[in-house]
Order: C-alpha cells, then structure tokens, then sequence
C-alpha cells in the first residue's frame, strides 16, 4: 500500500491508496511472418510488450508477462484457422490506477 500524506489546517491526515493486481490480454494484430520476427528472440518480445504497456498504463509494476503467436497455425488440410493473427501478451501487473487500454 501506498500512503498519501496531506496537510490541513489540523492535524495531519493520511490517504491510503490501494494497491490491486490485475489481469489483462492484449493482442496485436500482425501477419504470421512478422509474428515469427518478432517471437524470434521471446525476450526481446516480452521486453518489447512490457515497455508498450508500461508508456500506455504510465504508474504500474510488472509482475509477469507472457507472450504468444496467435492465428498462425495451419489446418491438417493446410489451410490457416479463420481468426485474429498476430502476438497475444497476457499482462499481470499491480497500480493505484486503474485503467481500461
């Protein structure tokens, strides 16, 4: 927990502002072979992503961070699944601030 200290005319008061954790997905939409770049060294990813979230939500901590391709896997038939392609980031993370991306 955080603690706010502010002055009045009395005596001093202190504000707590909570701390939570919290979950979230985000995905980025991106052909499959720009996926595998960017996946291609997963830490670089990881890094990458944290860093984007960080500059969006500005006041958080990161607990965990994990990221994946997806969309990009072919049929037995060869043919790609009819969804979202790209790199799903799953953000867990603790801010005062709560915040909708």
């Amino acid at each position: 927990e955080a603690f706010l200290t502010g002055n009045t005319s009395g005596p001093q008061h202190r504000w707590c502002a909570e701390t939570k954790t919290y979950k979230t997905t985000v995905t980025a939409q991106m052909n499959c072979s720009d996926a595998d770049k960017v996946m291609a060294n997963k830490a670089n990813a990881i890094k990458a992503f944290e860093n984007a979230f960080k500059k969006k939500m500005k006041v958080v901590t990161m607990s965990k961070t994990d990221v994946q391709k997806v969309g990009c896997r072919r049929l037995k038939d060869g043919a790609r699944k009819l969804s979202d392609k790209g790199i799903q980031a799953d953000f867990t993370y603790t801010s005062t601030d709560k915040k909708a991306l």
